[in-house]
């Protein structure tokens, strides 16, 4: 008794996704498996088949959002590069031609190395970056479109050529650019509090006046 129903049950669930995957109401087939019998209810799906409005509406919408992103990113593709730590070679890709996304996604390593980015890892994570770009997986700041108005100054608190910015508010993270010595940022929200070579302080998200976006420790800012 307990093992037949046991075996209805998953037969029953097996009908249910089935439904899913053929843009019918999961749910509902479950229940009517469960009640009727998942036989009655598998030749039921069969007949029907797929639901084709479900299917073009969520192809549509596919083609829609890629259309959207790849509009957005004709836009925002250089505060990319600078809030991920590739600023340093926007003169260049200017000077080159290199005006659109469209552009950027068609350059290979040989191009790069070209417009002078010269380290072999370096040019490997250009072209990850890209390509995740390209597929909606990075994301941009919410607070780079505001205006700029900065609240402190780095100030260094030992020899260094400048506040190691990360992409995260972990200190095991590696730096994917530096910050120098009495630039000017905004400071938009605070992390936790942390104490780093024996200094106590917060993780400040930042940004500064050319877009550059990430986390910092507190320690070495000034507040204007």
């Amino acid at each position: 008794m307990i093992l037949g129903f046991i075996v209805w049950l998953v037969l029953s669930a097996l009908v249910g996704s089935w439904a899913s995957k053929l843009k019918r109401s999961g749910g509902g087939y479950f229940f009517g498996a469960l009640v009727l019998s998942p036989l009655i209810m598998a030749i039921i799906l069969a007949f029907v088949g797929e639901n084709k409005k479900a299917v073009e509406k969520e192809n549509q919408q596919k083609i829609e959002r890629k259309a959207e992103l790849k509009e957005s990113l004709n836009t925002s593709w250089k505060t990319a590069m600078k809030q991920n730590g590739f600023s340093e070679y926007l003169d260049s890709f200017e000077k080159n031609g290199i005006d659109s996304f469209d552009v950027l996604s068609a350059l290979t390593d040989y191009d790069l190395e070209k417009l002078g980015m010269v380290n072999i890892g370096e040019r490997k994570k250009f072209l990850m970056f890209v390509k995740e770009l390209s597929a909606g997986k990075v994301k941009l700041t919410k607070y780079l479109d505001r205006d700029f108005t900065p609240t402190h100054k780095v100030k260094l608190i030992t020899a260094s050529d400048g506040i190691s910015v990360r992409k995260k508010p972990d200190n095991t993270i590696e730096a994917f650019t530096k910050i120098p010595d009495g630039t000017e940022i905004e400071h938009l929200s605070t992390g936790e509090t942390v104490e780093l070579n024996k200094v106590k302080g917060n993780w400040f998200e930042v940004k500064t006046k050319d877009g550059v976006s990430g986390w910092v420790f507190s320690g070495s800012l000034e507040k204007l």
